[in-house]
């Protein structure tokens, strides 16, 4: 078989760990800063610390920051951004209506409005780290990726044991193709939170890209160690075995990822290229066609097919 089908298989998985650098993937359990849990907790946190003789117009602003807050939750952020910001009028240094508008804006994709409110806050509170790093967030929207990478970074001066916030500024060195930096933060990450199964997944495509396949493998391993019903570390992992041409552990990857998701086309196709290289070349047929019934029009699959029949016109019995 050509060199052409291992080609296709490294861009198709070079492909996805790009895409995961840029935060287009996901794993098993998502692990960002959560602004909604920080928010409520500084509002509880309020609630109680607020002295029983609050002027008036502070009271009122509590209620439309409580108003702000129920229509957030209910995903109603036009309303959000009308209570928080009567709250704003009541009492112009309400920390937490800033923060909560500018996660509004962001459900809008009003994305410079809410960069203004995150601003606002840091210039409220700025030894608040999850501020710096929802700003971050934000300038990651708009493609900025040099000014997320500076408010991850003053995040983590002021929050040095924060593993997602490695993690997020690792995207942010992946986007600028920055690829010793994003393992250098990826590796920080895993060891402050040894069992953090997302950083172990994202740094393995970065290693792809870089060429140290037993790296990946490496990784790939430690997250079916930690997750072991994740089919795509399964498939991710026998496409790194794919491109040493371990062929054996190729099909053993992409079986047990086919147990986990009987509907996993790109599976059974890498399945295929491994029998093809085993000389299995009924195997490789059969397994190509599984993917097509999965997806007709798959283009490597009847790529591969079509070849597959000309190099072995007797398959076509």
């Amino acid at each position: 078989m050509s060199n052409m089908r291992i080609r296709n298989m490294f861009f198709l998985v070079t492909t996805l760990a790009v895409m995961f650098l840029l935060g287009c993937g996901s794993s098993s359990d998502s692990k960002q800063p959560n602004l909604e849990a920080t928010v409520e907790a500084r509002v509880d946190e309020q609630l109680i610390s607020t002295p029983v003789e609050a002027s008036v117009d502070e009271e009122f602003a509590m209620e439309h920051f409580q108003q702000g807050f129920d229509f957030s939750a209910s995903g109603d952020y036009q309303n959000a951004i009308a209570s928080y910001t009567k709250a704003i009028e009541m009492k112009a240094d309400y920390f937490d209506a800033y923060i909560n508008r500018a996660s509004a804006y962001d459900g809008l994709g009003q994305y410079e409005k809410a960069i203004d409110d995150y601003t606002k806050a840091i210039q409220l509170d700025p030894d608040y780290s999850d501020t710096y790093f929802n700003r971050g967030n934000t300038y990651g929207q708009l493609g900025q990726y040099d000014k997320v990478i500076g408010d991850y970074t003053k995040g983590i001066e002021l929050k040095p044991d924060n593993a997602n916030a490695y993690l997020g500024r690792g995207f942010a060195y992946g986007a600028i193709e920055q690829y010793d930096k994003v393992i250098d933060d990826f590796t920080k990450a895993i060891e402050l939170a040894p069992d953090y199964s997302d950083a172990y997944y994202y740094r393995a495509p970065v290693y792809l890209i870089l060429g140290q396949y037993e790296s990946v493998i490496d990784d790939y391993t430690n997250v079916i160690e930690l997750n072991p019903d994740y089919s795509d570390a399964y498939f991710y992992r026998g496409s790194a075995y794919l491109l040493l041409e371990q062929y054996d552990k190729v099909i053993d990857d992409f079986t047990k990822a086919i147990e986990l998701d009987p509907d996993y086309a790109d599976a059974y196709l890498g399945r295929g290229f491994a029998y093809y290289y085993l000389d299995n070349y009924e195997k490789a047929l059969e397994n190509c066609e599984y993917a097509l019934e999965l997806i007709p029009k798959h283009p490597d699959a009847t790529a591969f097919r079509k070849q597959l029949l000309e190099e072995h016109p007797e398959l076509k019995s």
